[in-house]
């Protein structure tokens, strides 16, 4: 095993172009943050008998985990509207 600094090691920690500043991780956690404003704003304003579970589970499970909760919410946790 190779021996290095802290300061060698850095650069692997790092976005391809050397910073966390890359425009393709800004958009997709833009996206991400999108998302999650939208699927709390949707728990917020649907009422509770077209959610499946607690809004409140809903609401905390997208804030906590912010990658998948809003996508869960909107795959599993709405009840689709019967026509």
């Amino acid at each position: 095993m190779a021996e290095g600094t802290w300061h060698s090691l850095e650069g692997d920690l790092l976005a391809p172009s050397g910073s966390l500043a890359d425009p393709k991780t800004i958009a997709v956690i833009g996206a991400m943050l999108g998302l999650l404003a939208v699927a709390l704003i949707d728990i917020k304003r649907r009422p509770g008998s077209q959610i499946r579970g607690s809004k409140g589970m809903w609401a905390s499970l997208s804030i906590i985990n912010w990658v998948i909760g809003p996508v869960a919410y909107f795959v599993i946790g709405r009840r689709r509207r019967r026509s």
